[in-house]
């Protein structure tokens, strides 16, 4: 509350100073459970006549300012750009990833029930992919979907990692209810691509795929659901009693729409769950059982996917790449000579990244370069095969990170 009642005359004033439109940055907040820090940026909703000044955060909050108790100044500051900007800034902000994950997800379960223009969900997307490559790799422990039955749990000593996960597939077959429920923005017409990228957000992309393919198979029969739904559910496993108690009460209908959103999605931006190849390093230990399985992006599903075939050998190259003290270089001749692009990090020996002009993209080490790179041993961890060059240039920079955005095209 105010420290005191405001009079009309001042009620006026900070109207006239803060419009609904208008727009406002934080500078500290009385309230110690806040989620909102100095610097977020949102749009004045309206002032009600207490002084409160209802503001929609761009981070999907939507807490009252208190006046004369928190701190805040107008701002002519834009919203983000897109989308991906607004990721990048979540992740400056938040103490970690589980925390930016957890805001982008409190963000699109804000839209969920909107008519969203063009725009508007090209944001989202925007943010739900840059989101997606963040992670990729690194699933949360509460996304991860415990891969065994209740009898190897049992003689594993696992059975309540196995329980848990039980609990948080019925947890998630309820929150895909409520979601495509809520998604609906005005009789009979459902923002389902939105609740797709809000539920895969909140619960991970395999949980709710699964879900999703053990209500198509449980009704097979079931002539709502669309054939090439059915053979998307076809080709899911899981272990039944898990799934048991996962049962979903949307309509048919619905649901096909909504796994029609998952399809989409593996076919335009390569989202896959990946089983690498066994090995005594396949993956973490989280709640005493091994994380063999995570969410990878692959940025053409059509292509071949053999640098993905082993996702923790190209983790490595990554990380390698990553503690070399050196910058990402361009070798100017290769481009020239061969109309493609070879860029490498390191001196005499390092890693290097090579794309061929038909879109094929090459990662490894060369050693031996002190006469330069064009006389270096190259040797290849992997390759992948995109549509054309510049496809190809667009992933590596993904895959690269940061250090190669800023760096490789010098």
């Amino acid at each position: 509350m105010p420290k005191k009642a405001l009079s009309s005359k001042e009620l006026r004033a900070l109207n006239d100073r803060h419009p609904p439109g208008s727009r406002v940055e934080l500078i500290s907040i009385a309230d110690p459970y806040a989620s909102l820090r100095s610097g977020d940026r949102g749009t004045v909703v309206n002032i009600d006549k207490a002084g409160t000044i209802n503001v929609r955060w761009d981070k999907g909050s939507r807490l009252g300012l208190t006046y004369g108790v928190d701190q805040f100044k107008a701002t002519t500051a834009p919203i983000y750009a897109n989308g991906r900007e607004f990721w990048e800034d979540l992740r400056r902000t938040r103490d970690d990833l589980l925390a930016a994950r957890q805001t982008a997800s409190r963000y699109l379960d804000t839209q969920t029930g909107r008519k969203c223009p063009e725009d508007s969900m090209s944001f989202n997307r925007e943010l739900f992919l840059a989101m997606l490559e963040d992670i990729a790799g690194k699933p949360e422990e509460s996304h991860l979907v415990y891969p065994n039955s209740s009898e190897v749990a049992n003689q594993k000593g696992e059975i309540t990692s196995y329980q848990e996960s039980r609990q948080r597939n019925i947890d998630c077959s309820l929150d895909i209810d409520r979601t495509i429920n809520a998604s609906c923005y005005e009789p009979n017409y459902y923002n389902l691509e939105l609740a797709a990228m809000k539920l895969i957000t909140e619960h991970g992309y395999e949980r709710v795929s699964l879900i999703l393919a053990k209500a198509v198979q449980d009704r097979d029969t079931d002539a709502r659901f669309s054939t090439a739904v059915k053979a998307w559910a076809g080709k899911q496993s899981f272990d039944s009693p898990a799934f048991s108690s996962s049962v979903l009460n949307t309509h048919p209908v619905l649901i096909d729409g909504l796994i029609s959103h998952l399809i989409h999605m593996e076919r335009d931006h390569g989202l896959r769950i990946k089983q690498p190849p066994e090995r005594t390093d396949s993956g973490a230990v989280l709640n005493g059982y091994e994380n063999n399985r995570a969410v990878y992006i692959e940025p053409d599903a059509s292509a071949d996917q053999s640098v993905y075939e082993n996702a923790y050998a190209l983790g490595r190259w990554h990380k390698e790449a990553q503690a070399i003290d050196s910058v990402w270089r361009e070798d100017v001749r290769f481009r020239r000579a061969n109309d493609g692009a070879l860029f490498y990090r390191g001196n005499d020996e390092g890693v290097y990244v090579r794309i061929d002009k038909d879109g094929t993209a090459y990662f490894g080490r060369y050693e031996n370069a002190s006469e330069g790179i064009e006389q270096a041993i190259l040797s290849t961890n992997g390759k992948e095969r995109f549509g054309y060059f510049e496809q190809a240039l667009v992933a590596v920079f993904s895959i690269c990170g940061r250090s190669f955005q800023r760096d490789g095209v010098k």
